[in-house]
């Protein structure tokens, strides 16, 4: 059994049924399709691209962006004649530049491949496609799937390409088609190119619309960039036609000079072709020069140039106070914000303030109650242990400072503390002249402060309180002690 055979009949039942599907009939319908596509996509695409440009000068507070959409409709005007202009002279100059081949192993050869390389790309396009959870690289793929299926239907009709097979065919005329066969269905594809990339420009437009409005600023982003994508799209549909002809034009020179050289032998000098015959009914025929209808024309055009700039100065106008409305609004809001933002620091610093009160007086009730705790204990002990106490000591030593051990000296020979209102009394003596040299130390017990009497040979002084401030029990307790 040849193995092979069976392959070689799978392959051409694949072929036969893509010759059969893709024939002449379906690419001259899908041309005339994609071309009449093209004449509502290109004025779709010019509106699309005007609001979007409209929706980003909102949204980015820029007059500009909404002129380069005024400039975008023009551009797709005058690229959509000179482009429909184009596709009809690339498909003339397709018939009238004819060429042939000795065998057609080399056009099913690359319909073979051609072939195989559609199934790769729908096979990659919904791989990357589920991969990535986008559907861009399934639209991608779906683009370049339509591009592939066409260039098969070229290849396996090749009188859409006038590419004929005869027997006659030398091999330097096998080499000339080769040449130029890739470059006929570049040509031949022109009309589709031309609709289907308006047609996916459209598409990325109206998506690209719907994700700047989103608030979002990724979408926004995403929406910028597919609108660019739509915009190049667009733009390259209508510039294929031009540059393909061109490049055509330029090509073909070289392979009519080939051609002129494998056939020296049979040239011909080119026939002189008659000049069309002037148009009677042509304007300015008679000699009358611009004829009243297109002096209506352009008044027409001219008016509506007029219209559209007094049109463009007062929205630019009315832009201007928008904008200055909008700015006046901004900085109103944003004082309020201020306001509110600075009564709210103020409320929190109060409360903050209120806070630290609390717990500084909460600290200073702890403080007072621990002291009142601490120097209760020396009632009835000795008037040196209560002054020589470290809490007791330092406030002493605050009002006598360097006179504190004189202070101190005083009380050399101590007597008991006692306790009267609040108060605690520590009185004593000097220990050379204790008749006339005496001293009272004396703590508040509830304010935690200290203040001293002395006397020395019956000269009262007051250390760390005025006579006016004096409690009463103290002054009860030196009239009847001293």
């Amino acid at each position: 059994m040849d193995f092979m055979s069976i392959s070689d009949q799978w392959i051409r039942a694949t072929l036969d049924f893509f010759r059969r599907t893709l024939d002449k009939n379906f690419f001259t319908t899908q041309e005339e399709n994609f071309e009449r596509a093209a004449s509502w996509a290109a004025p779709l695409s010019a509106v699309l691209g005007l609001l979007f440009s409209l929706v980003a000068a909102i949204k980015g507070d820029s007059f500009r962006i909404f002129l380069l959409g005024i400039v975008w409709v023009f551009v797709v005007c005058i690229g959509y004649f000179i482009g429909k202009q184009f596709v009809a002279a690339c498909r003339k100059m397709i018939l009238n530049n004819p060429s042939t081949i000795s065998s057609g192993a080399f056009l099913e050869t690359v319909g073979l491949l051609l072939v195989v390389t559609l199934f790769a790309v729908v096979a990659g396009s919904l791989y990357l496609s589920i991969e990535t959870s986008t559907v861009e690289p399934l639209l991608a793929g779906l683009f370049a799937s339509v591009a592939i299926a066409y260039s098969i239907c070229l290849v396996f009709n090749p009188s859409l390409i006038s590419t004929s097979i005869s027997a006659e065919s030398t091999a330097g005329d096998d080499a000339l088609a080769i040449m130029v066969v890739f470059y006929k269905m570049a040509v031949r594809l022109t009309g589709i190119v031309f609709g289907s990339s308006l047609v996916f420009g459209s598409l990325l437009l109206v998506t690209s619309i719907f994700k700047l409005l989103d608030g979002d600023v990724s979408e926004m982003i995403g929406g910028g960039l597919q609108s660019l994508t739509g915009a190049l799209f667009t733009v390259g549909g209508l510039a294929y036609p031009f540059g393909i002809y061109i490049t055509f034009v330029f090509f073909y020179l070289f392979i009519d000079i080939c051609r002129a050289i494998l056939s020296l032998h049979n040239r011909q000098a080119p026939s002189a072709q008659p000049a069309p015959p002037a148009d009677d009914d042509a304007p300015g025929a008679d000699g009358s020069g611009v004829s009243p209808e297109m002096m209506k024309r352009v008044l027409v055009i001219a008016l509506g140039v007029v219209v559209l700039a007094v049109v463009g100065m007062k929205g630019k106008q009315y832009y201007e106070e928008y904008r200055e409305r909008a700015a006046i609004e901004q900085a109103q809001e944003e004082q309020a914000a201020l306001a509110a933002e600075q009564a709210k620091q103020e409320e929190a610093a109060r409360l903050a303030a209120e806070q630290e009160q609390k717990r500084a007086a909460a600290a200073a009730e702890a403080e007072r109650v621990a002291f009142a705790a601490a120097v209760q204990v020396y009632v009835g002990r000795s008037s040196l242990d209560l002054v020589r106490d470290p809490g007791v000591n330092e406030l002493f030593r605050e009002i006598f400072g360097g006179q504190y051990d004189s202070f101190e000296g005083l009380l050399g020979k101590p007597q008991a503390v006692t306790s009267a209102e609040g108060f605690l009394l520590a009185p004593g003596c000097s220990a050379t002249d204790c008749g006339n040299d005496k001293a009272l130390a004396v703590v508040d017990v509830q304010q935690r402060k200290a203040f001293a009497i002395t006397s020395i040979y019956g000269q009262l002084r007051l250390h760390g309180i005025e006579s006016e401030a004096l409690p009463a029990a103290v002054t009860n307790w030196v009239s009847a002690n001293w």
